[in-house]
């Protein structure tokens, strides 16, 4: 539960928002680990490399008092706007100095079968009300419609925990980023220090009631044109530090820097 100590923050990101922005906006300073939402010494990003994953947490488990006690994800774009529920785990991916994948799980605590169906009609709803476009086509993979209701049948296992696929909404403008709800069966994931809500020490019992969660990713889609754009802009500074496209930079060099472009840059999503 969230305390005085460990009070749940919100942290405005969106697909294409600079690394720059997106730790300043968010004060997310002075951190060694990627967890710390509370230090407000002067910046002092890690530095990680130009391709990289960052992760924020608000685990459960009282021993871990650097931790919020939760994260809201405001998706801040300016024309379709979106607030997730509270929750525990976020991974922030980037190409070069610009963000391309958003993942949450959310809520802070798993949800009855019940709980689920109700909490999927309000997402539904608010994806739908903010301009969101749903998505029932893909260059190289059919996609279905938006399912309003989920029944056991639609839970499939793999890898990791049982999961259903929700569906995907365009962003309102630009189809080349797109948001994508699955439901995770809590009971199926493996218990730790990571895993929503984060305070097991053991499995659930086999006959315990079913607990759900969701996640939801908001990606730079591989088969639209923003990805290539980002990757472009990527290795062309690459090729100004090192001289190589390959060769990979300090995401430093994007933060002292954001609006670096080449000369002869004529990005459409990135200006």
């Amino acid at each position: 539960m969230a305390t005085e100590d460990r009070p749940i923050v919100t942290i405005n990101a969106r697909v294409l928002d600079s690394m720059h922005r997106y730790i300043h906006e968010n004060k997310l300073y002075g951190r060694t680990e990627l967890t710390d939402l509370n230090r407000k010494d002067e910046l002092s990003q890690p530095d990680h490399d130009d391709q990289w994953v960052d992760y924020l947490t608000a685990r459960a488990s009282d021993r871990y008092t650097e931790d919020p006690g939760g994260i809201i994800l405001h998706y801040d774009h300016p024309d379709c706007s979106v607030t997730l529920p509270a929750g525990r785990q976020f991974k922030f991916g980037h190409t070069g100095g610009f963000i391309d994948e958003i993942e949450a799980i959310f809520p802070l605590e798993p949800m009855t079968w019940d709980e689920m169906q109700a909490e999927l009609k309000k997402l539904i709803a608010m994806f739908d009300d903010a301009g969101w476009v749903r998505s029932t086509s893909a260059t190289s993979v059919p996609r279905n419609g938006i399912k309003e209701e989920i029944v056991f049948e639609d839970f499939l296992k793999s890898f990791g925990p049982k999961w259903a696929g929700v569906g995907y909404w365009n962003q309102c403008d630009i189809p080349g980023v797109t948001a994508y709800l699955q439901i995770r069966h809590y009971n199926s994931s493996s218990p730790g220090s990571f895993i929503p809500p984060a305070a097991l020490s053991e499995p659930l019992d086999e006959n315990a009631e079913d607990k759900f969660l969701f996640l939801i990713r908001f990606l730079a889609d591989n088969e639209g044109p923003v990805q290539p754009e980002m990757t472009r802009l990527r290795d062309a500074r690459r090729v100004e530090e090192t001289g190589r496209p390959d060769q990979a930079i300090p995401l430093s060099i994007w933060l002292d820097d954001p609006d670096w472009r080449p000369e002869d840059w004529d990005g459409e999503f990135i200006e």
